[in-house]
């Protein structure tokens, strides 16, 4: 590495960055292999010791390029191109695939100046070109879900994918749609796509059809009028790249070579892009064997539009971590790929002028999240939550729901999600609750913890509050809880039974104690609905704690009459007429009834979750599954909300204080120690 005075000589560090290269990579849970890379004295830039001139190798290409020059740029077309790269005292390898260099060399792009002219290198493309190759190498996946942040250029990344595929063999055929079909033609077509066919070098154009402004189309084909003698004067590739309307079947019984989906998630109203994508999913296929690819891109502006709901569910379906043993792809048969808007946020801070991608092309990802979170604190509620979407950091900030068409104050819940990411949600233990061989069936209850338990535990009570009972008196064969420091909710399921298992509904149980924090958590399907129910009474015995269950499957109530803990169970608390109140155990969510849970769920966050100026702290609900249901949850659909309803059932629960806890309790356990005030009706709000 040195020579033998000690100084380090410029061929060593180029050595050190060439034995550095990673040729196996993982991003984002795809895995990478690029090609070998070459001996290094074949690499571009080996030994260039200028600073300035240790960049991408821009080229000028002759208007009439000699034999040797144009095999030279189909090698780099087709295999891409390895140079060193940055500053002599960070010198690094970079390969860039054949269609990233294609387009930083041969694609023209709108400049921030207004001009046209050559594309940067930038690391975040470089990635996301990557995994592009992985999908063109893999026979089995038919395409890829790139999502970023704005400013990402992933328009013009799949636009110029699909040129050169389209332009690299006979009869090929390249699909675009859009949001709408104007957009397809403006917007992809237009203004990209025919925007840089324009300046292009002669030689990647194909002949065509003459037409000098295309607007719907261009067309690899003889033009109408023929040369003198009828005789074509060139030869025709016969492919076409097309637009088409945003409609579903608009593309259907068609065979293509490459198909693009741009803004997925904002297609006109009544286009399902999960619908749109199967229908065109079948004419990349014959029979098994695949012969195009797909991209599909967006920016999600609105959760609640049908377009943004099929999107997520595409999204959901493309997990790289599910692909199938047995068919080698994927759900959707996509993969997906998320690009963090720091990674690679074009620009400098308007204040500093620091770059957020230096000269080389490498992201400064401090200092762009830095500034992505400086804009994001001067906003709050609905456009907060508009800007998340624009510019996410994380793949959850993709779907958030919009805060003036949620039931709840989505900018809190994501203001406790990000709180939580810091360490918060860290301290959850999974458990199993079990009483000891041979203490009965009302003995004590304990806990052990169990890497597949049933209940998440943020916190338990303090000893001399567990396992804490005593018989009812107007029926002694029933036990009822002596302590009020916990209040817990019960949505169960209804069979045993599952005719579908991934459609199956889950028990759910959640815990609040007093000082408004969720102590325990409970999502799971056991075989049996005893099983359930058992493992719900073991820790409310546990917890000393009332029930709210939902009473819409009797089995429930009882399970408890049947194993002696009736008095855990309580009467519906938001029922004001005392003779029904007390004719029948736990809640009925009627139609009539959803309204008002709702709303009581919706205070709860509204006071309690998220960041509170007045006490400057966050609330305290580590668990994300339980704060994710809350932001995906739709008034109008119940079904799949099995955590939501719980904590519904459990806030409901406070209203109704039977038992009177002592006038200060604390209770020990993972987190924080927090003590609470029984002002009121034992329940401390807070201003936010």
């Amino acid at each position: 590495m040195a020579s033998s005075s000690g100084r380090i000589t410029l061929s060593s560090l180029y050595k050190k960055a060439y034995d550095n290269f990673e040729e196996e990579r993982e991003l984002r849970d795809i895995k990478i292999k690029l090609p070998e890379k070459p001996p290094i004295k074949e690499i571009y830039n080996y030994l260039e010791s200028s600073d300035k001139k240790r960049k991408f190798p821009y080229i000028k290409l002759p208007d009439e390029p000699s034999d040797e020059e144009m095999e030279r740029e189909w090698k780099r077309r087709r295999e891409g191109l390895w140079f060193f790269n940055g500053k002599k005292n960070n010198i690094r390898l970079e390969y860039v695939t054949g269609y990233h260099y294609m387009l930083l060399q041969y694609f023209p792009v709108l400049l921030p100046s207004g001009n046209m002219g050559n594309a940067f290198f930038v690391d975040a493309h470089r990635d996301a070109y990557y995994v592009w190759q992985e999908v063109e190498k893999s026979r089995t996946i038919a395409g890829l879900m790139l999502f970023s942040g704005r400013r990402f250029s992933k328009t013009t990344m799949a636009t110029n994918i699909g040129y050169w595929k389209t332009t690299d063999g006979k009869n090929r055929k390249f699909g675009i749609q859009s949001m709408t079909f104007e957009d397809a033609k403006k917007t992809v077509f237009q203004d990209i796509l025919i925007a840089s066919w324009k300046e292009m070098h002669h030689i990647w154009k194909p002949a065509d059809t003459g037409n000098a402004n295309p607007t719907e189309s261009l067309v690899f084909q003889a033009p109408r009028k023929v040369t003198k003698n009828n005789k074509i004067s060139a030869y025709y590739l016969g492919g076409t790249i097309e637009t088409f309307t945003a409609k579903t079947n608009a593309m259907d019984g068609k065979a293509f070579t490459y198909v693009y989906h741009d803004e997925i998630g904002k297609a006109e109203t009544g286009v399902d892009p999960e619908e749109r994508y199967n229908v065109v999913k079948p004419t990349m296929f014959v029979g098994p064997q695949r012969r195009g690819t797909c991209m599909l891109t967006t920016t999600v502006d609105d959760m609640e539009k049908g377009a943004a709901q099929g999107t997520k569910r595409l999204w959901d379906g493309s997990d790289p971590k599910k692909i199938s043993e047995k068919t080698g792809t994927t759900q959707t048969g996509l993969l997906r790929y998320f690009n963090p808007a720091d990674y690679g946020y074009i620009g400098s801070h308007p204040i500093t002028d620091e770059p957020f991608v230096d000269e080389y092309g490498y992201s400064n990802r401090e200092a762009a999240r830095e500034f992505i979170e400086d804009q994001r604190s001067e906003l709050s509620g609905a456009q907060l939550i508009s800007f998340k979407r624009k510019y996410p950091l994380n793949e959850k900030e993709i779907f958030l729901s919009d805060a003036e068409a949620s039931s709840f104050d989505t900018a809190s819940i994501v203001e406790q999600m990000d709180y939580n990411e810091g360490g918060a949600k860290d301290i959850i233990r999974r458990v199993t609750f079990f009483r000891d061989a041979g203490s009965g069936g009302t003995g004590a209850v304990r806990w052990r913890e169990d890497e597949n338990g049933p209940w998440f535990i943020r916190d338990f009570p303090a000893p001399e509050d567990q396992n804490k009972n005593r018989p009812m008196q107007e029926d002694r064969t029933q036990l009822e809880p002596t302590r009020g420091y916990f209040k817990m909710g019960v949505d169960p399921f209804g069979s045993s039974e599952v005719r579908d298992k991934r459609r199956a509904s889950k028990g759910a149980g959640l815990i609040l104690d007093i000082n408004h924090r969720w102590v325990a958590m409970y999502h799971a399907r056991p075989p049996k609905i005893e099983i359930f129910a058992a493992q719900i009474i073991l820790a409310a015995q546990f917890y000393s704690c009332e029930c709210l269950v939902e009473d819409n499957k009797d089995f429930l109530v009882g399970e408890f009459r049947r194993r002696g803990f009736l008095g855990y169970l309580m009467y519906n608390p938001l029922e004001r007429d005392k003779k029904k109140k007390f004719k029948k155990r736990g809640i009925a969510t009627t139609l009539d009834k959803k309204p008002e849970m709702v709303q009581v769920l919706a205070s709860e966050i509204y006071d309690h979750i998220g960041y509170n100026e007045e006490t400057e702290e966050y609330g305290d609900c580590a668990f994300q599954a339980l704060l994710q249901e809350w932001l995906d949850f739709e008034a109008a659909n119940w079904t799949p909300y099995d955590l939501t309803v719980a904590a519904m059932l459990a806030v409901a629960a406070w209203k109704d204080q039977r038992i009177d806890p002592l006038s200060e309790v604390q209770s020990i356990g993972l987190g924080k120690i927090r003590k609470f005030s029984t002002k009121g009706n034992g329940v401390t709000r807070r201003i936010k």
